[in-house]
């Protein structure tokens, strides 16, 4: 199988379970059959794109295949809640292009394969949708994709519960997504860290980008620019 035939399959496939009316029974499924005994029968082997990693040559049978094949279809449940027609609808515009409906697809399954948790998968779900609804445009898309491979999902989830006003400290999770392009910092004076009583000058924050993510994912439950 070529770069090129298997990047078309790739699309083929993910397109054509995204299109599918019943991504809802997909996810109950494998939820409650559990994935290996839906793999050893031969259920899951039906929906598209599962199907193709088995055709690429992939099994269940190592622990990163396993888990890849439960973060696609963690990333399907998440989108079982939006509507066919608007689903069909974006699917149309990006099979406008099959050029730029490769990238799409390869950049799923790519990230899908190098998130270290399965929950991320559900947050890239979240940036599908807001990504086909026009809400963030494609370059916003893996930006956001990308940064939340990079975070730890603890990290990720105190971000989320911040723009949610659960009124946590969020200063670790400042810090530390800043290398995943989610927060920036400022530098105080010398005056200003001692009057403050800090032990270091850098103040982080979380950036456009992190409320970006959090108004993507959160929806009707963000509370607004927070700095």
């Amino acid at each position: 199988m070529d770069e090129e035939q298997n990047a078309t399959d790739v699309e083929f496939s993910l397109l054509q379970t995204l299109r599918s009316s019943d991504l809802s029974d997909i996810a109950k499924d494998a939820a409650e059959i559990g994935l290996d005994a839906v793999l050893k029968d031969g259920l899951l082997k039906d929906v598209p794109v599962v199907g193709w990693i088995v055709a690429a040559g992939k099994t269940a049978s190592t622990v990163r295949d396993y888990f890849l094949i439960r973060k696609i279809l963690k990333f399907l449940a998440g989108l079982s809640d939006v509507p066919k027609d608007e689903r069909d609808s974006f699917i149309a515009k990006v099979e406008e292009d099959n050029k730029f409906g490769n990238r799409v697809a390869e950049t799923l399954v790519m990230l899908l394969d190098r998130y270290d948790h399965i929950n991320k998968a559900s947050l890239m779900s979240k940036l599908f949708s807001s990504y086909g609804r026009g809400e963030i445009d494609y370059s916003d898309f893996l930006r956001l994709s990308t940064a939340v491979d990079r975070a730890f999902m603890p990290d990720l989830s105190d971000l989320l519960d911040y723009f949610a006003d659960k009124g946590i400290d969020p200063k670790r999770a400042k810090r530390n997504v800043y290398a995943s392009g989610l927060s920036d910092f400022y530098v105080l004076t010398e005056e200003q860290q001692q009057k403050a009583g800090l032990e270091y000058p850098q103040i982080y924050h979380f950036n456009p980008y992190a409320q970006k993510l959090a108004k993507c994912v959160l929806g009707p439950l963000f509370h607004g620019d927070r700095w």
